[in-house]
């Protein structure tokens, strides 16, 4: 929903409670209240096992797209098949997600509004890492000529993406600041004055479209398995969005059974286990290939299994730890007693790698420079603190380019709360409480930039239409989701369970996640006149002329000369001074 169309409330939503009656329990609720109205609004408070049912709920709602995001920055990221990599940013994006989910419903809008990673920060992020200077290098070469050297195979691997993911976290800090500011200044409903659904439109559309390279790539792994997983959601969220299963309940001394939409609710979930289960059972009878260089290998289950069997039972995400201890760290990741010894003793490895530098490629030789660069300046004798990757690094350049992923959550987030507050019980919120709102968005971006999940967090959608779903609208159903987002994000292995998800499958998932982010976009156009000229003009020329003139702006801005001279113009042309010698030349 645009916010520009609601119109603004004057009284505080957190002082205005829905008094209607309580149902004892979901099934009672569902039963006695006609349709439309709320089980439990805003400031009610369930049982506690409703709580911890419909909190799971919200989380199931959610993880398919956060858990989303780090799978689509493995690849540029450089962690392909570095599955301890992948479980560490799952855990740590569910883990910051939660506490995010935490803040908001407590000091932020305090409306029942889930926070998780964003699609907006993954555009400006993939042009990060597209840049040559942060391009993975060739690991083929560099194994080779490192291959009696496991150990410092692997950690130079794993400073392969950590350096990366330092770049990354420098952006979304210092572009949260915005955000931040936004919200503490109110300068929010400033910038909404001049950002309307003309803008947002194309901006939402061009996410969800810039995603699509993403989700072809998972899905060319195997079409087959590709359209099986998107038919299966179509089959659970449209054609059996209506039908309602029979459930059953104990309540005082009696089964009781009531109807639910299960299918409608889970539906992701449902198409997503239904292909897994039959890649699964594809891989037990050896239905697939068993080759890497074969199509349709990358459809089978035990790929990764490894990624589980290595992965630690317990994992606590942390923004600060000293690093005087990081080359243990690395090497408990890598779970063997015989690594840990030979990390213990590689003086003479490393002077060997150290005379076959030169021999390597240039291109790995340049990484090593640059890791080495990036990591020295923190490395002080072990007593400097960092976070769990290493300190973010800063340059002008991500920053600006995150910034348009800050403004665009901005935006979709407003328009989220009226619509939350609405489906919650709860009156249209005030500006200061928008502005509060943001503000702990701000925050949470910041927090996430910290602990390193290589994203920032914003409201999510789908958990907002759950509430009109549910009929259930209590604050308190979130702050659950939020603890179980914390809690099952510190288990290691149960985040690795989900690297073993075949990339069709995945592929699957992003085709229909990215095409309705793209819709949500284009949503917004109901709010423009589209029989205006200058609409239509507006439109087209933003949404379909963004290639051209990214490679028009790529070649001048990567053009020395052009740069020279431009700047060269400018200052001439500004700064004061007498014109006489400066054109002297000029006849």
């Amino acid at each position: 929903m645009f916010p520009h169309e609601i119109s603004d409330g004057s009284r505080d939503s957190e002082e205005i409670v829905i008094a209607e009656p309580q149902a004892e329990s979901l099934e009672e609720g569902l039963a006695q209240r006609p349709e439309g109205k709320l089980i439990y609004s805003i400031n009610d408070r369930p049982p506690w096992y409703l709580c911890i049912l419909l909190g799971f709920q919200h989380y199931i709602l959610a993880f398919g797209g956060i858990l989303a995001i780090p799978l689509i920055l493995a690849e540029p990221l450089c962690i392909k098949e570095n599955n301890s990599a992948k479980s560490q940013l799952i855990s740590t994006i569910f883990f910051v997600s939660g506490l995010c989910t935490l803040l908001q419903t407590t000091i932020g809008t305090r409306l029942p509004i889930l926070q998780g990673g964003t699609f907006t920060f993954i555009t400006p992020t993939l042009a990060i890492l597209a840049l040559p200077k942060w391009r993975c290098p060739d690991q083929t070469a560099h194994a080779h000529t490192n291959g009696s050297d496991s150990t410092t195979l692997l950690l130079e691997s794993d400073e392969v993406w950590k350096v990366r993911i330092r770049e990354i976290q420098g952006a979304i800090l210092v572009s949260s600041l915005l955000q931040l500011f936004l919200g503490l200044s109110g300068l929010v409903g400033l910038v909404l004055k001049f950002i309307g659904p003309l803008a947002i439109a194309p901006t939402i559309n061009l996410i969800g479209l810039s995603l699509f390279i993403q989700a072809g790539q998972k899905s060319g792994a195997h079409w087959g398995i590709a359209a099986l997983t998107v038919c299966l959601i179509l089959l659970f969220s449209q054609y059996l969005s209506k039908v309602e299963l029979p459930l059953i309940t104990y309540k005082d001394k009696k089964w009781k059974i009531f109807q639910y939409p299960l299918f409608k609710l889970f539906s992701a979930l449902f198409g997503m286990c239904g292909a897994w289960l039959v890649c699964f059972l594809l891989t037990y009878f050896n239905a697939l290939p068993s080759s890497p260089s074969e199509y349709g290998y990358h459809a089978r289950t035990d790929i990764n299994l490894d990624a589980v069997k290595s992965a630690a039972w317990f994992y606590l995400p942390y923004p600060a730890a000293r690093e005087s201890n990081t080359v243990k760290q690395q090497a408990r990741e890598s779970n063997t007693v015989k690594q840990q010894a030979r990390e213990s003793n590689t003086v003479k490895q490393q002077a060997r790698e150290s005379n076959t530098v030169k021999q390597q490629p240039r291109e790995s030789n340049t990484f090593k420079q640059q890791a080495r660069e990036c990591s020295n300046s923190h490395y002080i004798e072990g007593l400097h603190q960092s976070g769990q990757w290493g300190l973010p690094t800063v340059s002008v350049s991500s920053v600006l380019g995150m910034m348009a992923g800050v403004l665009a959550s901005t935006m979709e987030s407003i328009g989220d709360y009226y619509a939350c507050a609405r489906l919650s019980g709860a009156p249209p919120p005030p500006t200061h409480a928008i502005n509060r709102g943001i503000a702990v968005e701000g925050v949470g971006c910041i927090l996430a930039a910290l602990w390193g999940s290589g994203n920032g967090t914003t409201s999510y959608s789908q958990n907002i239409a759950a509430l009109g779903i549910t009929r259930v609208g209590s604050r308190l159903v979130l702050q659950t989701a939020g603890l179980l987002m914390i809690i099952l994000g510190l288990f290691g292995k149960f985040s690795a369970i989900f690297i073993t998800i075949p990339d069709p499958v995945i592929g699957g998932m992003f085709l229909i996640m990215f095409g309705m982010v793209a819709a949500v976009g284009i949503s917004n156009l109901q709010y423009v006149d589209l029989n205006s000229s200058r609409n239509l003009l507006i439109l087209g020329f933003s949404t379909f002329s963004v290639q051209e003139l990214d490679q028009l702006i790529m070649v001048l801005f990567t053009t020395h000369m052009f740069i020279g001279g431009f700047f060269g113009f400018v200052l001439d042309n500004t700064i004061p001074g007498t014109s006489s010698k400066h054109y002297c030349w000029v006849r």
